[in-house]
C-alpha cells in the first residue's frame, strides 16, 4: 500500500469538535499537502459525514473540524490503518450477500458484504432510483405436476454466488447471439446438460418476448440492479423426466412466494420474477402447461414429510399387533384375531394413502 505522509497527517490533525475550525489552507499547509489533495481528503470524509466545514462556499475560506469526539476517532482510526498499510477490506473477490442482520466485524468481512450495507441504506434513501447495473438476462420456466395432483410445481436451480434458489437462466454473455442463445446456454449449464435443445425440448417466448423489469439488491454482489428479464417456457419433446441433480429443486408457488423453501431450516429463494408475474400479469402461470407430459413421483423421503399421518397409521397398526398377542394371551382366540384383523386394517388404509 502507497501511503503518502501527508495523508496521515491531515488525518491526524483535523481539530476535535471543541476545538476551532481550522482553514483548509493552513490545515494543508501544515501537512505538507497540495491544497487540491486536502481537498480530495475533505470531499471522501464528507461522504462519512465526520466533518464540520464552515465558510465552504470558497476554499480559501473553508474551515474544517470534526464533527464528534466519536468523529474524531474515526479520523485517528484511518490513519492507523494507513499506517499499518491495512487494507480495510482484503476479499473483493467472494460473492454471495445476505439481507439477514450482520454483526459489526462481518461488514469489513468482503467487498461485497460492504457494498451490499452501503446499498441497503441507497436504497431505503431512494428506492432503486439509480441502480449500479442493467442487466439483460434470459430466464427458463419449467414446470411439472406431481403424480395425482394438480398443483404446479417450478424448477429452481441453486446458485452458489448468491446462496438461493432461482430460475433456470441467467445474464447475457458477449458470445450469445440474442436472448434465445442465453437461456438456451444457461439450461445447459445449470441443468448439467442432461438435455439439449431441439431433441429434447424446445423454448416459447412469454408475454411475446417483451421482457419485464424487475428492480432489486443482487443477492451476488449487493448491488443495485435493474434486471432486464425475458421470459421462456421449457416444453420437452420427451415425457421421461431426467435426473436434474441435486442442485435444482422443484418448488410451488406458495414457497417461492414466501421466498424459503419449506422445513426448519429453509434455503432461501430469488423470487422477484414470480412475484412481479403474479401481481401484474395475473393468470399466466396458471395457464402454463406441464413441460413433461409425465407426472413427477414423490420419493420416498418427500412421502414420509407430506404423509406423516399415514405413518402414524403404520405405527398404530404395527404396534396393535403384539398388543393383540398380550391380551389374547393365554388363549382369547376371538380377541387375537379381532386385534389382527384391525391391525391389518390399519395397515392396508396407510399403505392405499401412499399411492398418492
Amino acid at each position: 500500500m502507497l501511503v503518502n505522509e501527508s495523508t496521515l497527517k491531515l488525518l491526524r490533525s483535523i481539530p476535535g469538535p471543541t476545538q476551532d475550525a481550522q482553514s483548509i489552507l493552513s490545515w494543508c499547509e501544515v501537512a505538507g499537502a497540495q491544497p487540491s489533495f486536502g481537498r480530495g481528503i475533505v470531499s471522501m470524509l464528507e461522504l462519512f459525514g465526520s466533518i464540520v466545514i464552515e465558510n465552504g462556499a470558497q476554499l480559501s475560506d473553508a474551515k474544517i473540524k470534526a464533527k464528534s469526539k466519536i468523529a474524531k476517532y474515526f479520523h485517528d482510526s484511518l490513519a492507523a490503518y494507513l499506517a499499518k498499510h491495512s487494507p480495510l477490506v482484503t476479499d473483493w473477490e467472494t460473492k454471495g450477500v445476505s439481507d439477514t442482520p450482520i454483526v459489526p466485524s462481518e461488514v469489513l468481512r468482503s467487498g461485497a458484504t460492504l457494498l451490499n450495507v452501503l446499498e441497503s441504506k441507497r436504497e431505503k434513501v431512494w428506492g432503486y432510483g439509480e441502480p449500479l447495473v442493467q442487466p439483460k438476462v434470459s430466464s427458463c420456466i419449467i414446470t411439472t405436476k406431481v403424480h395425482r395432483s394438480t398443483e404446479l410445481l417450478y424448477l429452481f436451480h441453486f446458485d452458489t454466488d448468491s446462496n438461493a434458489f432461482q430460475l433456470v437462466g441467467g445474464g447475457e454473455e458477449p458470445d450469445d447471439k440474442d436472448v434465445v442463445a442465453t437461456v438456451i446456454r444457461e439450461i445447459g449449464e445449470e441443468l448439467q446438460n442432461r438435455v439439449v435443445n431441439g431433441k429434447d425440448y424446445t423454448v416459447t417466448p412469454l408475454l411475446s418476448g417483451e421482457p419485464i423489469v424487475v428492480n432489486s439488491r443482487s443477492n451476488s454482489h449487493g448491488a443495485l440492479s435493474s434486471y432486464s428479464i425475458t421470459l421462456f417456457h421449457m416444453q420437452a419433446n420427451t415425457k421421461h423426466l431426467p435426473d436434474f441433480g441435486h442442485s435444482n429443486r422443484w418448488l410451488t408457488l406458495k414457497e417461492i412466494l414466501k421466498g424459503r423453501t419449506n422445513g426448519r431450516n429453509g434455503d432461501p429463494i430469488k423470487n422477484d420474477v414470480h412475484k412481479e408475474l403474479v401481481e401484474e400479469h395475473k393468470g399466466l402461470l396458471d395457464k402454463l402447461d406441464p413441460s413433461f407430459s409425465q407426472p413427477l413421483r414423490r420419493s420416498l423421503r418427500q412421502k414420509i414429510a407430506t404423509k406423516r399421518g399415514s405413518w402414524i397409521t403404520v405405527f398404530i397398526g404395527l404396534m396393535a399387533i403384539p398388543a393383540a398377542l398380550l391380551i389374547a394371551y393365554p388363549g382369547n382366540t376371538w380377541c387375537l384375531w379381532g386385534g389382527l384383523a384391525g391391525s391389518i386394517l390399519f395397515l392396508v388404509l396407510a399403505l392405499l394413502s401412499f399411492r398418492a
